[in-house]
Formats: C-alpha cells, structure tokens, sequence
C-alpha cells in the first residue's frame, strides 16, 4: 500500500486548481533539493524512468509553482468512525507541504515589501478546504486542505531580482480505508484536469510550449535587440533585407601608397596577402624580404670581417687604408738637404722612416716648420728632408 499515489493525485487537484487563479501558468510536482552544479537547478522533478527535470524556467513564464514535502508525513488510526462501515479500517494521512510560487513581481498589485499578500492569500482562498473523493480518482472519507501560513522568501531558491517568491505552508489529511489505498503507481487514475499544453512551431520547427489558456509573448528581433515584422493575416512577416554592395580592401604600406584594391562579395570574407618587399644594395636587386617579416644581409670583408654601420639611412663603409713609401737617397756630392712637393700620390700618414748606406738619422721641416715623425701631409705640403749623413732614407706609412 502506498499513501504516495494518494498524495499524488490530491496535488495534480490542487494544480489545476492553482491555474485558474491565474498567478501561474506553470505547475509542477514534488520537488526535491537539486545539486547546483551537477543538475544546474536549486530544485529538480522526478518524471520517471530514473529521470528528472529541472526547476529554472521561471523566466518563461509570468508565475510556476512546485510542492516541496514540509516534514514527516503522519498516519493514525481515525477514531471518530460513526456512521462509516464498521468493517472498515481508517487512516489519517497528514502531509506537511510547503507550496512555492514564483511570480513575476510586474505581475504583482505593486511592487513594495508586503506586495506578496495579496497573492499569497489568493491562493489559499483558491486551495483551502474539502476536496471530493470524485475529484482525486480514489475513495476517500474526507480530504481536507488547511493553510498554516506563508512568508515571501526560500532559503536556498536563487531567482532573478525581477522575480518574487511566496511560499505557503499548508496541512493535507486525508482520511481513507486501509484497504482502499491503491498500490504505487497501479490502480491510481489521476482524471484528466483542463486541456494539454499547447505546441508552438515557428516555420515547421517546435518552439516551445505553452499552457493551456495561457499567453506567450515570443520575441522575433534582429541579433541588435531591435524588433521587426508585423502580422499580415495569418504571418509574421519580416521585411526583406536589402542586398549590399561588394565592399572593396584597398592594402596600402606604412607609407600610405596603395599595393593593391580587391573587390570582396558583401558577408564573405577573404584574404589579402601582401607582396614581399625588394632588396637593393647601390641599385643592385640582392633579394627579397616577405612583408612584415626580416631578413639579414652580411656585409664584410672578404675575409668575413663585418664592416660598415648605418648611418642617416645609408650604411657606410670606411676608406681603405693603404701602404705608403717614399724613398730618397742622397748620394756622394749631393745636398744633404731635399725638399719634396706632396702629391696625391705621396699624400698620407708617415710613421717610420728607415736608414741605410751609411745614414743613421734625419730631421724633418713640414711647410719650413720642423716637425717629427708620425705627421700627416697632404697635397701641395713642403717636406724638407736634412740627413745626418749620405745614404737612403725611406718614410714609410699609410694613405687613404
């Protein structure tokens, strides 16, 4: 024996007869605590077959409700059996239930602390009372349905700040012949209460539900939020969107010049690769570097010593330094005294000088000043050469 199946179809009553109120529009069974992350629900409702269905959609809806079990259910023997079969057995059923609406606080008459009483005593005016045994699919003595009270908030219920809660306690006693009590799940008939949920279909495809009597507003909109179409008899019509032009990519450098323009077919999407850049020493194409990217070009000696740095956007390389020699002698007879005429081809650094044949040393007049080695000359300078002594003498240095 089962006072489950009892209970059952007392609540599948009282569902329908909470939507004739109108605060809901979608009732649901017992429910039970819900793991958050596991289920995504504070609350869940089994269905059957292991099965069970969350408890969220609330924003679907201007109010749903579900029953949460409120405490021990109570079962006593009825002593007060006057005028009923003296054969028969009967039980009390007490079931503590808590009744959880939630409604859309728009819905309410205003929205201020306190608002939730008139729809809190809406439904208990609505739900209170006796209920016929015809009504439930079941042979009951008596059913009664007795609000305890009710407050505006559930512990552990999460909502969205548009919505409110009112939750009623109330006390379900039935009393019933043992032997009447059908089995879970067998020899229960629920009657059938008001009509089926109806199907929405947009184009062919299932939308969504809707309950019976009830209104639902379906937004049709553009991916902006702005909303489009209007109803021309029996469709929703959505104005044509008008075709665009081809847009056109223009690719350009960093200096502003267009590389290239490509025509590209309004919503698609294409690529535009950009022409690697030409490399050029003094003129002369060496390479090529793929744009944005780098490469490196050596620039040395043959020797592979790195030469040159960058300078003002041109990279420069040093003059090459080359040996230079001037040889004079003087011979038996001759001055001890000669003076040369720098040219191009004498024009440089001298560093050293080297004495043979008898020549040990000598001094040195640049310009008729005198001077000493290491000096500089360049072109039309004076160079006075003054042995100590005959012989050949050989300056020797570097020159640009």
């Amino acid at each position: 024996m089962s006072s489950s199946s009892i209970l059952l179809a007392v609540i599948s009553r009282l569902n329908s007869q909470l939507l004739l109120t109108g605060i809901v529009k979608k009732t649901y069974g017992i429910a039970v605590k819900g793991d958050r992350v596991k289920d995504k629900a504070d609350y869940i409702v089994y269905i059957g077959d292991g099965q069970a269905v969350p408890v969220t959609n609330f924003d679907n809806w201007i109010g749903s409700s579900f029953w949460i079990r409120n405490g021990q259910t109570g079962i006593t023997k009825a002593s007060d059996t006057i005028n009923y079969k003296s054969c028969a057995t009967l039980q009390d059923f007490t079931f503590p239930l808590r009744l959880v609406c939630v409604v859309q606080r728009s819905e309410l008459p205003c929205d201020i602390d306190g608002a939730v009483d008139s729809i809190a005593q809406e439904i208990i005016k609505k739900l209170s009372g006796d209920i016929k045994s015809s009504e439930v699919g079941f042979g009951a003595q008596n059913i009664e349905v007795d609000p305890r009270g009710y407050i505006d908030n559930l512990p552990g219920l999460t909502l969205p700040y548009e919505y409110a809660v009112v939750v009623i306690d109330f006390s379900i006693r039935i009393r019933i012949d043992s032997a009447c009590i059908p089995e879970f799940c067998e020899g229960l008939v629920i009657p059938p209460i008001g009509c089926d949920d109806g199907i929405i279909q947009i184009n062919g495809g299932n939308f969504g539900t809707v309950v019976s009597g009830a209104t639902i507003n379906i937004q049709v909109q553009y991916e902006n939020g702005d909303q489009v179409g209007s109803k021309v008899g029996d469709i929703w019509v959505i104005p044509d969107v008008p075709e665009c032009e081809d847009a056109t990519a223009v690719l350009k450098n960093t200096d502003g010049n267009t590389l290239s323009t490509t025509s590209i077919p309004s919503g698609d999407s294409q690529d535009i690769i950009a022409p690697d850049g030409d490399i050029e020493l003094n003129g002369v194409a060496v390479g090529s570097v793929i744009s944005g990217g780098t490469t490196n070009i050596p620039v040395r000696y043959v020797n592979g010593t790195p030469v040159g740095s960058l300078n003002a956007g041109v990279w420069e390389i040093p003059d090459p330094v080359k040996d230079l020699t001037t040889r004079v002698q003087f011979d038996i007879g001759a001055a001890l005294d000669y003076t040369i005429t720098i040219d191009s081809d004498t024009a440089g650094t001298y560093t050293a000088a080297a004495f043979s044949g008898g020549m040990a040393s000598a001094t040195y007049e640049v310009n008729g000043l005198p001077d000493t080695l290491p000096f500089t000359l360049v072109a039309t300078d004076t160079l006075r050469i003054i042995p100590n002594a005959i012989g050949v003498i050989k300056l020797s240095g570097t020159y640009p």
